[in-house]
């Protein structure tokens, strides 16, 4: 009849839910979409796409208290839950959240077996005086898909594992070279994401290794 009221939901930011609905008293519809009841509008802001009730919400956990999260949890729903929520998964750096002293801020002890300071490895005492950080060159720094590595000469036509680690500590490349004129030249870094990581110099002779870390851009 002519009191007929029909509802339409307004999605104003195409994200598939509705922020509120209008109106027209009529008694023919008014076409697609107008229904006799009132449609559902459960976006809380209709002028963000990305919030919608299903948006996920994260938080990340710092079970330890030292101020790096070991974990994240989440909440899907349309207003952020509070505090410390966002919609971009937080850093997960802390590669033990049961121990306050295990941080990517702590100090390494070295020869303990543990990664204090969740960088991938244990940092190991240096055998051999040839064999360390300042006669040891990776170039270039940052790098993009390859890697040159200037050796000591002692270590020419010598057996060294290369070892990459995200800073999540996961091992990402793997790799025996035989050095040549004391160098070693790695390539097929081209599918590692733009970010830090740690090179792992390993002389295969004496299982003495050395760290380094670089950029990849």
């Amino acid at each position: 009849n002519p009191n007929t009221v029909w509802y339409v939901g307004v999605d104003a930011d195409s994200d598939g839910f509705f922020g509120s609905t209008t109106s027209v008293t009529q008694c023919l519809s008014p076409g697609a979409g107008y229904a006799l009841a009132a449609q559902t509008t459960d976006d809380c802001d209709d002028t963000n796409a990305t919030i919608n009730p299903n948006t996920v919400w994260y938080v990340g956990v710092d079970a330890d208290s030292d101020g790096f999260f070991g974990s994240t949890t989440s909440v899907t729903q349309c207003l952020s839950p509070g505090a410390g929520y966002a919609l971009a998964a937080q850093t997960t750096d802390d590669c033990d959240d049961s121990n306050a002293t295990i941080n990517p801020d702590a100090t390494e002890v070295t020869d303990d077996g543990i990664d204090q300071d969740c960088d991938g490895v244990d940092l190991v005492t240096l055998e051999i005086d040839n064999f360390n950080m300042d006669n040891v060159l990776l170039m270039p720094n940052p790098f993009k898909d390859n890697i040159v590595i200037k050796l000591p000469l002692t270590l020419n036509n010598s057996e060294i594992n290369i070892k990459v680690f995200d800073l999540n500590g996961r091992l990402v490349f793997n790799k025996l070279y035989h050095s040549s004129n004391n160098t070693i030249n790695i390539s097929g870094l081209d599918k590692l994401e733009q970010a830090p990581y740690l090179f792992e110099i390993i002389n295969k002779e004496t299982n003495v290794s050395i760290i380094k870390r670089l950029i990849k851009y």
